[in-house]
């Protein structure tokens, strides 16, 4: 159990912070100067309106764009750009694999911060953020009841006192300058070597199960019939609707002659060997031909298929002629007879 405990994040059931608590000098900003809505207006109109923002900010004020991302692989970071009149800097970590994004962009915040008590920055300071959910979530700080939004109201309480500082959200993805190269920090964070162990949160803990459970459930096929790269081969194939479904039929080795006896597949036994059973391997095996040509070449193996089928109907027909002309004496024997001689015509 201490193991376990170890592993998940602290959350208390009640606030932490002080009814009694202040933050003079520190503003949250959840809106641009406008009321916008990112899901209906444009991209362009949006980004209009937050350069309306910048613009409006002070010359003399210090600017950090904050961004955390995670990428295909559960990895996730967090970083930040910052932008004063003494220079710029770059900030970047890499965080707990299946962080959730939302913390990842507290963390952003919270490296932020670290970069202003560090340096002991003054004046106006504006931290700005692509998430307008942190945001909102900070700014209902008298209701703290984790550690990392604990951490960030301390620092925030050490640092009203001596600089004025808000928190504004940015729209993100809308062509900002600053805020894309944070964006460029955080993905070279998630590359980076993982230098923070920290404990994960429940929700995390259960994304990490739950990827560790699709990983042993998603085994992917050996067989080499499953040489696709994806679903729908047949369908990108360029040809009538015939010729797609005899192709798709042949790569899966659904035919319809194809029945289950007892738990086994049973095929027809092949037209042109009279032999083996008519397995789509076998099929090709009889032409001559290999079934990476099913996914390279599809028109050249169903012309070789149908060509085939051509030459075995007229095979048959020879066979019903030499029947019809042979009604009396030992039909059966002849008939055998011409089937044998007949494979081997081209």
């Amino acid at each position: 159990m201490d193991a376990l405990l170890s592993l998940v994040e602290f959350n208390s059931l009640k606030p932490i912070a002080s009814s009694l608590d202040s933050l003079p000098g520190v503003f949250f900003h959840t809106e641009l100067l406008t009321h916008t809505n990112k899901s209906s207006q444009h991209p362009e109109y949006l980004r209009q309106a937050a350069l309306e923002v910048i613009n409006n900010i002070p010359i003399e004020a210090t600017l950090i764009y904050t961004d955390g991302s995670k990428n295909e692989i559960e990895r996730t970071g967090s970083g930040g750009f910052v932008k004063d009149g003494r220079g710029e800097a770059s900030l970047k970590r890499r965080n707990a694999d299946y962080c959730l994004v939302f913390r990842s962009e507290m963390i952003a915040i919270d490296m932020a911060l670290d970069f202003v008590l560090e340096h002991q920055l003054f004046g106006e300071i504006r931290i700005l953020s692509d998430s307008r959910s942190v945001v909102q979530y900070l700014d209902n700080w008298r209701n703290v009841s984790d550690r990392w939004r604990m951490d960030i109201f301390n620092k925030l309480k050490t640092l009203c006192n001596s600089c004025v500082l808000h928190l504004q959200w940015m729209k993100s993805h809308v062509n900002l300058k600053y805020n894309d190269i944070a964006d460029i920090l955080v993905k070279g964070g998630t590359t980076m070597p993982q230098a923070y162990v920290e404990p994960l949160i429940y929700l995390e803990l259960y994304s990490r199960r739950k990827a560790f459970v699709n990983i042993s459930w998603r085994h992917p096929p050996v067989h080499s019939w499953y040489g696709s790269e994806g679903p729908g081969a047949a369908i990108h194939f360029k040809g009538d609707r015939k010729d797609q479904t005899a192709l798709a039929r042949l790569t899966c080795g659904h035919f319809k002659t194809l029945r289950f006896s007892p738990g086994d597949k049973k095929f027809n036994i092949c037209t042109k060997c009279n032999m083996i059973e008519a397995t789509p391997q076998h099929l090709l095996d009889c032409i001559a031909l290999v079934y990476d040509g099913l996914l390279k070449r599809p028109d050249f193996v169903l012309e070789m298929m149908k060509g085939n089928d051509r030459r075995l109907e007229r095979r048959r027909f020879k066979i019903l002629k030499i029947f019809s002309f042979n009604r009396d004496g030992n039909t059966e024997d002849k008939i055998i007879y011409s089937m044998n001689e007949n494979i081997s015509l081209n």
